[in-house]
């Protein structure tokens, strides 16, 4: 993803962010649709928002982004400061939604690996989300945490260690040490 896609997405969801948390709703349309040639734009989640907002942060290079993604950035803060408890529940919703869904990919990689050794760059998007979440004041149950433990333990057993696997501009903002299932894909 380039800089300008998340720029994009950050802008229309925080248009988007205040209805979103006072809804019942955990995926809010993005209010925006992809240029020709992009990928389509995520359901609007805190999740989806975080790493877009990490992206951006890890991408900015031109003075007049970095205007545009600090007035982001500053509203983001307005806007999760004002709805902290509902921020904080659509976060913890959105783990644990995300950590089905990426216990459901380990689970069909298990049963049927060739059917699903070429989704990791796409699924581990999930993954690295989860740590995102995490870096919120959201609370999780014991079992959510121990479940993440399980599978992050059953995917070092499967993950051949090797290059970054997203856009070499993202190395920087992704350490090897916290986000070691970037650094490697799944053996065949």
């Amino acid at each position: 993803m380039t800089f300008q896609y998340d720029l994009r997405f950050l802008e229309a969801g925080l248009d988007n962010l205040e209805s979103y948390l006072l809804s019942n709703d955990l995926y809010w349309p993005p209010g925006i649709q992809a240029n020709y040639g992009e990928a389509p734009y995520p359901s609007l989640t805190p999740g989806s928002i975080l790493l877009a907002k990490k992206r951006a942060e890890i991408q900015v290079k031109e003075l007049i982004d970095k205007s545009r993604l600090d007035n982001c950035l500053y509203r983001w803060d307005q806007i999760t400061s004002q709805w902290k408890v509902a921020w904080n529940k659509k976060s913890e919703l959105d783990f644990q939604a995300r950590l089905r869904l990426w216990r459901d990919f380990l689970d069909d990689l298990r049963e049927k690996p060739e059917a699903h050794y070429d989704r990791y760059r796409y699924e581990i998007t999930r993954r690295v989300q989860l740590q995102l979440l995490q870096t919120q004041q959201i609370q999780l149950e014991a079992e959510e945490i121990k479940m993440l433990s399980i599978l992050d333990r059953r995917l070092r057993t499967i993950l051949k260690p090797g290059i970054f696997i997203w856009e070499a501009d993202l190395v920087t903002g992704f350490p090897p040490d916290e986000f070691w299932y970037l650094y490697g894909n799944i053996q065949e």
